[in-house]
């Protein structure tokens, strides 16, 4: 699963306020997230860091400090990574399946926010 995230270029003295729909997206993400890495890791060793690294990428991005919805972001990947663990105590067909269904729903969720964040560009 590829994400692509844009940055909005805030007016000088603008302030960024996202909604409710947007941080609930963010944070159902993280915990995708983690439960992708999850099985990745299960499934390819712990040198693959591909999920983590999209983690990063999202927190950079959306809670760059450590404010209340970075806390949340990291506490719900932590989250879907302890829920993937005990749910695929092995690799399997399972997992795979999983997997695939957590990228779609990954790939959603990216795509959704990328459409507010370009439509919030819009505005006046």
């Amino acid at each position: 699963m590829w994400m692509v995230f844009l940055p909005v270029e805030i007016a000088h003295g603008q302030s960024e306020v996202r909604s409710q729909d947007y941080l609930r997206d963010l944070i159902v993400l993280s915990k995708v997230l983690g439960q992708a890495h999850a099985i990745e890791t299960r499934c390819r060793g712990d040198n693959s860091q591909a999920w983590r690294e999209h983690m990063q990428g999202l927190l950079d991005l959306e809670a760059p400090y450590q404010t209340g919805l970075r806390r949340s972001m990291v506490n719900n990947f932590n989250i879907g990574y302890q829920i993937s663990q005990a749910a695929h105590p092995v690799c399997g067909t399972a997992a795979a399946t999983d997997l695939d269904a957590l990228s779609e729903t990954g790939r959603a969720l990216a795509n959704s926010l990328t459409r507010a964040t370009l439509d919030e560009a819009r505005l006046p």
